[in-house]
């Protein structure tokens, strides 16, 4: 094989390689992503059900008086606030809180706060102002005068990052009330390093995988043409034998063909010589001697 040929061969494996590398890394890139789309999308989903769920434990008409009449509605408050609490520690949210909105005011009626939330009674407490990026997020919502749902990520220094989602409910023109269920998810990040991690060294290992491809490959390769080099050796050895043979044939050929040349000439002289004595003794009138054709 020539070293054009042997370096080809070489690059075509090297190409084969890097794109299974490659696959390799966008596989695990891709995998990360879908994992971390997947798990937003379920945490959503139970935001989403979480904010219903407040709703069906404190009672739309308890939430609706409220927010006409603004009224403090405290008889039942403390039953309350403890079952969005045990919700919120059973289902891991860090805050279960509705909110009554009148035209330009958003204060927080009722709070739950879960074992890993906010401690700050500041931050959401009973018929006080809530904070200022909630608030302005429920005045959006209300704007639209319809029912109304945003998800998005707000960070809080007490809690971290939070996956908020706001419901928004109209009661009339102008008055509504909001139901909000947040979740930390900075836990999300350490499930997606950890995620990240474990693809990581899998792909490592993948990609390890190579190495000893590529040193089975080499050394099968250096046999290959280690041997073939030898069959080559041989073949041309063989080729010499053979032309030597023909060679020592041809020879024997020709001293055949001079030996029969001087064979048959010799034996046509002998024939020639018989016939000639037969003539003679013709002329002598005596019988010839020898039973031969007549040689021209």
């Amino acid at each position: 094989m020539t070293k054009s040929k042997e370096h080809q061969a070489y690059g075509r494996f090297v190409f084969a390689a890097i794109i299974y590398a490659v696959g390799v890394i966008a596989f695990s890139t891709w995998s990360y992503f879908q994992h971390r789309a997947t798990l937003l999308s379920q945490i959503d989903q139970s935001l989403v059900d979480a904010t219903y769920a407040t709703e069906q434990i404190l009672g739309s008409i308890f939430i609706q008086c409220v927010t006409e009449t603004d009224a403090l509605f405290k008889l039942g408050y403390a039953s309350n606030k403890k079952k969005l609490e045990q919700f919120a520690n059973a289902c891991n949210f860090d805050i279960l809180c509705a909110a009554t909105h009148n035209q330009t005011n958003v204060r927080a009626l009722i709070a739950g706060i879960g074992s890993t939330g906010v401690e700050s009674p500041d931050d959401i407490a009973y018929y006080e102002k809530i904070k200022p990026e909630l608030s302005s997020i429920i005045l959006e919502l209300a704007s639209s005068k319809n029912e109304t749902l945003r998800i998005q990520n707000l960070n809080f220094k007490e809690a971290g990052l939070l996956r908020v989602a706001i419901r928004y409910q109209p009661t009339t023109a102008h008055t509504g009330y909001a139901l909000l269920v947040a979740r930390n998810i900075d836990y999300v990040n350490s499930l997606m390093r950890a995620h990240a991690l474990r693809r990581l060294a899998l792909g490592s290992f993948l990609l390890l995988m190579t190495v000893p491809l590529i040193a089975l490959y080499t050394r099968a390769r250096q046999k290959s043409l280690k041997n073939l080099a030898e069959l080559n050796k041989r073949l041309q050895q063989d080729v010499k034998n053979q032309a030597k043979r023909e060679a020592e044939l041809e020879d024997a050929i020709h001293d055949l063909e001079r030996f029969n040349n001087v064979a048959v000439g010799r034996e046509n002289r002998v024939l020639e010589l018989k016939s000639e004595v037969n003539t003679l003794l013709e002329q002598m009138n005596r019988k010839k001697r020898y039973n031969v054709d007549h040689v021209e």
